[in-house]
């Protein structure tokens, strides 16, 4: 077996950091080397004295500059024959890395992931990202992994060219398996799951889900016609895990959709305000209009809409033009309000209200 390098990565959250690193020990096959970036926190970040018997380097970035650019120095400072590349919020079985080391030794294989479920608290938002922000992709190939774990070996990283010309701050993953695969390599999911740890605001929650899933919601915005699409595949999912959050007993669910809705759906909006200034206009207003009329009658739950689209730098409408895009989607909650969940909503929202303390860890997405 290859010498191991684990590389990780920090930007304000050395607890979780120093959590990953402690954790190390437990594992069944273990790194010797151990390389942090630390992606320009403040205050810098600090090794522990005990790295549990791996020889560490400590990277320092002058200042933030995303997670692309913290892993392509980290990655590219690996010296060994295997790299792991582990995000600080992330947890690994024990036995992970021994049954996937020989995997990523194939040598048609580019990268071995694991799957993952959020473990981010008991909070809704903890529990909502416990059921819908998961990767549980059964054992076998796949055609993408996230970057929180990756396990190939020096010589993948060294074809691609690590990332190459890439320089967006995010979604490095995308670009790096898509470079992988015309390798001709094979991307494989193995072990038992491992478990991301960081604790999110819903405000940080929305933003990170709106950048991830930027590129498809520009694509939807492309023209009134993919608008239209675009929409009802949006209202399809909500709908979907409305659901099963009524089946799940979470009303404060639903809070959580609508503000997801609006943040897609504005992005979806501002795309479509190049070609189709009017239309867009129109279809954002009557989302936000929308959302706005449903929340009316329960003066706690509208008051936090307000407050938290404004977070979003969702700016109110003034259009109240009719615009048919969303109203799948506003139908849908529609037929909650007259079920009697927002008055739920409206009753649990204090608990909800008590997340917005110091229960959260610091997010990168935050900033964006």
């Amino acid at each position: 077996m290859p010498n191991i390098t684990l590389c990780t990565f920090t930007y304000n959250d050395a607890d979780l950091a120093l959590g990953l690193i402690t954790s190390v020990p437990s594992w069944t096959l273990r790194p010797q080397r151990l390389v942090v970036v630390d992606d320009g926190s403040a205050p810098p970040f600090a090794l522990p004295e005990d790295t549990g018997g791996m020889e560490a380097e400590l990277l320092r970035l002058p200042e933030n500059h995303g997670p692309t650019r913290a892993k392509a120095t980290g990655l590219s400072r690996a010296a060994t024959g295997l790299i792991l590349s582990l995000d600080c919020d992330m947890r690994l079985a024990p036995d992970w890395l021994a049954e996937a080391a020989p995997l990523a030794l194939l040598p048609d294989v580019g990268i071995v992931g694991a799957p993952f479920v959020a473990d981010a608290g008991e909070g809704a938002v903890g529990r909502y990202l416990k059921h819908f922000d998961a990767a549980k992709n059964p054992p076998g190939e796949t055609n993408f992994l996230g970057g929180g774990i990756w396990l190939f070996r020096q010589e993948v990283w060294r074809s691609t060219g690590g990332f190459g010309d890439y320089t967006r701050r995010t979604a490095q993953d995308h670009h790096f398996c898509g470079l992988v695969k015309q390798l001709g390599l094979r991307l494989l999911i193995t072990g038992k799951e491992a478990r991301q740890m960081r604790r999110l605001s819903r405000i940080v929650m929305a933003k990170r889900f709106r950048t991830w899933f930027r590129p498809t919601l520009n694509k939807a915005g492309r023209s009134p016609e993919t608008m239209e699409v675009g929409a009802l595949h949006l209202a399809q999912g909500m709908m979907q895990r409305l659901e099963y959050a009524m089946r799940l007993d979470e009303p404060l669910f639903v809070y959580l959709e609508m503000i997801l809705l609006a943040a897609y759906g504005t992005i979806c909006c501002e795309e479509l305000k190049t070609n189709h200034p009017r239309e867009a206009a129109a279809c954002a207003g009557a989302l936000l209009h929308g959302l706005t009329e449903l929340c009316a009658p329960f003066p706690r739950t509208a008051a936090l809409l307000r407050r938290d689209l404004a977070a979003l730098r969702i700016e109110p409408s003034a259009t109240t033009e009719h615009c048919p895009t969303w109203q799948n989607a506003l139908d849908a909650l529609a037929v909650l309000v007259q079920g009697g969940i927002f008055t739920r909503i409206e009753n649990f929202l204090p608990l909800l209200l008590e997340e917005d303390g110091d229960r959260a860890d610091f997010s990168f997405y935050d900033a964006l």
